[in-house]
């Protein structure tokens, strides 16, 4: 105990060092505002702020400047420059905006975690006589008691549904709801009819769906929901437009705020958010702290919010409550402006809107709050609850000046005014002049102030008869000083807010008295039809004024001619702009109109297509200077790579469109043409098998390049040698793969046993022709160009030839060189093969940027691995053969490397999915890829798996030292996504301090990526596979 008595009083030092840096600061301010004890004639003669201005802060951010509206900015969106919207801000905003007359009555109750009586009538409290209220704003604390389980479980949320009950009689029927007895004698509510109360989703009709939603729905410390214009009848003897419906709610333990709008108003409402902060327990549980919300009438945004700040009349105690409302203005902060969409958190512009209206750029979208997120972001803000603050005189001088109504000497003691006066609290907030008793507190069912006496009293229910009294039994409570804890306080433009009533309401249901405040807002409607002609005006005056000084600029060349570009090499493209007029010109190159459609972040507006960069994007040319442009052309592959979009056109150009913006000037464009040669790397195979032979033509720049075709002259003499005495002696000179395929029966036996199951691509896709050879090349034709035949491709008509041969057709040329390549020679003998061929891969993988644009000064590769890498796939891209001198493990890592550059990894979705949970028998695993992979797919997962059981044979891996589960390893971490410590926890926000939950992950990764190995091994076992 004297440990925690020990952190409380550092934390009290701590806040009150906080409040007076901050007090220091609003004392050098004048202070603005009437004296306690002015009458309410006075308060309320000078206009909008005539009533008490508590503090003389700075305004709320919607009024610092026109600019910084968010629906202003969305109708200057489309204005041309920054000189057209500076000169239509500079207009009066009188000129173009409409002023309406906002009635909105607001209160807040503590009902000290009672249930309302069912004949309670709420009238007296929410009057709204003669229909002058529009915005009806009702704010309670403790609706439920505040004990452990409903602070930490979220128990009670159905409270707040009690209540509107009450709320939706008093405010649309003159005459109490019809009660009926239940079978245990108790009351029940009825709604009538055409009630505007909005049933939240979460509670059913029946009691049989209660029964099921309390099953399925899980426990919260908060509820939230979004009201709509009810269809049901009108209330007989009222004008429709007069009825009040609710529009929002929002519940976090004890605190409930219940937003109604009149139906005639609602057309004019849009963009209900709602939002919590708890400042309680732990600083963060909901027993204490705030529930808001705001919605938008017209174009101006008004919010909402509720609280129940910190208890405590002893010294010191005063400090938690500002830091309370400190925490509640520093962390409340609604959801982004998207979020308005759902239908749980918001309500249409207008009933029946269509969406494009609620899309258009007129500012009318679905609130339009842009970057105000925060409480004190609107043009007014209404502040309602119990706020805790106590008087500062003994309680016998309390009590003294309470019978002698005395209550402006009361009011000079009271903590609120005194912390707004020091500017500790609150600052700029204003209360209407107090002509009320204090609030708090009473006996319960009882006008009388508890602890009149001196020893503890039990409270008394307003009905002592009544079955509330079970649900509300009699308590032991201890004395207080009486004290205005319960208070409404508004924040607004100059002029802008005129308060007509503030009093307190003698309800006997709680131990506080409900507080009631009548407000006028005076809320703006910007008329589009005056702010488009006021723009056009804007727009005209400046061509005025800037006409003679309009600057001018030429591009040379006027068009950017690529020529011819070619995979993992970059290009250059230089254009001088040049400023020809007498001012400074400012250009920029517009975003792409299909990147306009992104994501709202300036890094997503593409000025180029994904394959080229633009450097400088946007600069200042003083006049007679110029400014060189670079375009640089970079195709690459991977997941982020370019190839695949390259190559998507069926003749394989590159083209665009570019816009170059002069600001005050006019537009330049530039068109960018040239072609791409496609390499098989970076493409998919499906696009793959649809490419023309050769992928890189022989009249082409690349294939005119000796150095892309001579492979000796990217390593020393030296590495040659060592490289020649890992293989088999071999003549320098190319390599022809259709001298040594190795078609031997006891390779083929297997494929056509396979080939009998249902699940054989070959028969599920169209008849594939026949092979022109067993041994291919480079230029060997590929399954889309060869021509029909009549030769059925069903397994059971297939020879065992003929069916490795139907699945070998639908492999890429490129790929049944390389593995040919490899099966030559004893080539697959070659020690740690594919195993060690994995560094040179991943020296490749280094050296190709993740996305154009990437800084990097010299792209060409950096080592000789990579450049050997590289120009394996130049050779097999121009039709050549690779040069018998070509190093096993270059070709190797070639062919891991042609997994990497592809667009998507080449394990499909599913099988990563099984893989995640599971390692699949071998029919299982094939029956699988069987249905996911294309058939040009299937056919290389084959093909490349004949290929690693042939390296697993005895007599090849006795030599090349690999293994099933290191190569099934290597081939999954190739073959499937990349794995993160993240993998599997999508969602999770986990911390730098969640070392166990990181490990945990971590070796979640590692059993993924064993299942994963496991997978791949289920084919490369020769005696066990499904293949």
């Amino acid at each position: 105990m004297k440990s925690l008595l020990g952190l409380k009083a550092k934390a009290q030092t701590a806040i009150q060092e906080q409040l007076d840096r901050t007090s220091a600061q609003h004392k050098q301010k004048p202070q603005v505002g009437l004296q306690p004890g002015q009458d309410q004639s006075e308060a309320n003669s000078g206009g909008a702020l005539d009533s008490r201005t508590l503090s003389s802060d700075s305004g709320s951010h919607a009024e610092k400047t026109a600019g910084s509206d968010p629906i202003i900015q969305q109708l200057l969106k489309n204005a041309r420059s920054e000189a057209v919207r500076q000169e239509f801000l500079s207009m009066p905003k009188g000129e173009y905006t409409s002023k309406h007359s906002i009635e909105m009555l607001v209160g807040t109750y503590n009902v000290n975690g009672r249930r309302p009586p069912a004949d309670l009538d709420l009238r007296p409290w929410l009057d709204i006589s003669n229909h002058t209220a529009d915005i009806v704003a009702v704010g309670f604390q403790e609706v439920v008691p505040l004990n452990a389980g409903n602070v930490v479980m979220g128990g009670g949320l159905e409270a707040g549904s009690v209540w509107d009950m009450h709320i939706d009689r008093a405010l649309n029927y003159p005459v109490s709801y019809p009660v009926k007895q239940s079978s245990a004698g108790s009351t029940v509510e009825q709604s009538p009819a055409g009630s505007g109360k909005l049933i939240p989703e979460d509670l059913a009709d029946s009691e049989e769906e209660d029964d099921n939603a309390a099953k399925e729905k899980p426990t919260a410390a908060s509820a939230d929901v979004a009201g709509r214009t009810p269809s049901a009848a009108v209330p007989s003897g009222q004008d429709a437009a007069n009825v009040f419906v609710q529009v929002a709610a929002k519940q976090m333990v004890g605190m409930y705020l219940s937003l109604w709008v009149r139906r005639g108003v609602v057309p004019h409402v849009r963009g209900v958010q709602v939002t919590s902060v708890g400042t309680g327990m732990m600083g963060y549980l909901g027993n204490k702290g705030a529930v808001a919300a705001r919605l938008r009438v017209y174009d101006s945004g008004i919010c909402f919010v509720c609280s129940h700040l910190s208890s405590g009349e002893n010294e010191g105690d005063e400090l938690k409550r500002n830091y309370d409302y400190s925490e509640i203005v520093r962390r409340g902060q609604f959801p982004p402006d998207s979020a308005v969409l759902d239908p749980k958190t918001s309500i249409s512009a207008s009933p029946g809107a269509d969406s494009a209206s609620q899309a258009s750029g007129d500012g009318r979208g679905p609130g339009q709050w842009g970057s105000q997120r925060g409480l004190l972001e609107n043009e007014h803000a209404i502040w309602m609850g119990d706020l805790n603050y106590r008087l500062t005189i003994s309680d016998d001088k309390a009590r003294s000046l309470i019978k002698e109504s005395r209550l402006d000497k009361l009011l000079e003691a009271d903590e609120l005014i005194c912390m707004v006066r020091d500017g500790r609290s609150f600052a700029g907030w204003t209360e209407g002049h107090i002509s009320f008793p204090p609030t708090f507190k009473f006996k319960r069912g009882t006008s009388q102030y508890l602890g009149m006496g001196d020893e503890d009293e039990s409270d008394q229910t307003e009905h002592s008869g009544s079955p509330d009294k079970a649900q509300n039994p009699p308590q032991k409570e201890k004395k207080r000083t009486p004290a205005w804890t319960d208070r409404v306080l508004y924040k607004s433009p100059t002029g802008a807010a005129k308060q007509t009533h503030y009093s307190s309401a003698n309800l006997l249901v709680s131990d506080h008295k409900p507080v009631s405040s009548k407000l006028t807002l005076a809320v703006r409607e910007y008329v589009r039809d005056v702010v488009e002609a006021a723009v056009d005006t804007a727009r005209r005056t400046v061509d005025a004024r800037e006409m003679a000084a309009m600057p001018r600029c030429e591009l040379e060349p006027t068009s950017a001619e690529i020529g011819e570009a070619f995979y993992g090499q970059e290009k250059k493209v230089h254009l001088i702009l040049r400023n020809i007029g007498q001012v400074t010109a400012n250009f920029q190159f517009m975003p792409l109109p299909g990147a306009m459609f992104g994501d709202d972040k300036d890094k997503n507006f593409r000025t180029a297509p994904r394959w080229a960069t633009i450097e400088p994007e946007q600069g200042v040319i003083d006049p007679g200077s110029g400014q060189e442009v670079l375009m640089t052309i970079w195709i690459n592959g991977g997941i982020k790579g370019t190839a695949q979009l390259a190559a998507a056109k069926s003749d394989c150009k590159l083209e665009a469109i570019l816009v170059l913006r002069i600001q005050d000037g006019n537009d330049i464009f530039v068109s960018v043409g040239g072609k791409y040669h496609p390499s098989f790397f970076g493409v998919a195979l499906q696009r793959l098998s649809t490419l023309p032979r050769p992928l890189v033509p022989l009249t082409s720049d690349l294939s005119q390049q000796d150095s892309g075709l001579r492979i000796s002259t990217a390593r020393s003499s030296e590495a040659n040698a060592k490289a020649a005495e890992e293989e088999q002696p071999g003549s320098a000179v190319f390599y022809s793969p259709s001298a040594s395929q190795d078609v031997s029966p006891a390779s083929t036996a297997h494929h056509s046993q396979d080939h009998s199951d249902a699940h054989s691509p070959v028969s599920r896709h169209q008849p594939s022709p026949p092979s022109h050879s067993a041994t291919p090349s480079a230029t060997d034709p590929i399954p889309g160009q060869q021509p029909a035949t009549d030769q059925p491709d069903d397994p059971a008509h297939l020879t065992a030839p003929q069916a490795q041969s139907a699945v070998a057709s639908h492999v890429p040329p490129e790929l049944r060189a390389i593995t040919a390549y490899l099966k030559d020679k004893g080539r697959l003998r070659t020690p740690g093969l594919f195993v060690n061929s994995a560094d040179a891969a991943m020296l490749w993988a280094m050296h190709q940027p993740a996305e154009v644009g990437t800084p990097d000064n010299n792209r060409e590769p950096k080592s000789g691995c990579a450049l050997a890498v590289r120009q394996v796939r130049e050779a097999l891209d121009c039709g050549q053969e690779i040069p018998a001198s070509t190093s096993a493990h270059d070709v190797a890592a070639t062919l891991l490397a042609f997994f990497a550059s592809l667009p998507t990894p080449f394990m499909p979705p599913a099988a990563a999915q099984v893989c995640d949970v599971c390692v699949p028998s071998a029919s299982a695993a094939s029956s699988l890829l069987a249905d996911s992979l294309s058939p040009v797919e299937w056919a290389v997962f084959r093909h490349i798996s004949e290929l690693l059981q042939e390296a697993l044979a005895q007599d090849n891996s006795a030599a090349n030292g690999l293994t099933l589960a290191g190569l099934a390893a290597l081939f999954a971490e190739s073959w499937f996504p990349g794995l993160t410590p993240g993998y599997g926890a999508a969602g999770q926000n986990l911390k730098p301090e969640d070392v166990a939950e990181l490990q945990r992950m971590a070796e979640n990764v590692g059993l993924i990526a064993d299942r994963r190995a496991a997978f791949v091994a289920l084919f490369l076992d020769s005696d066990e596979s499904p293949l």
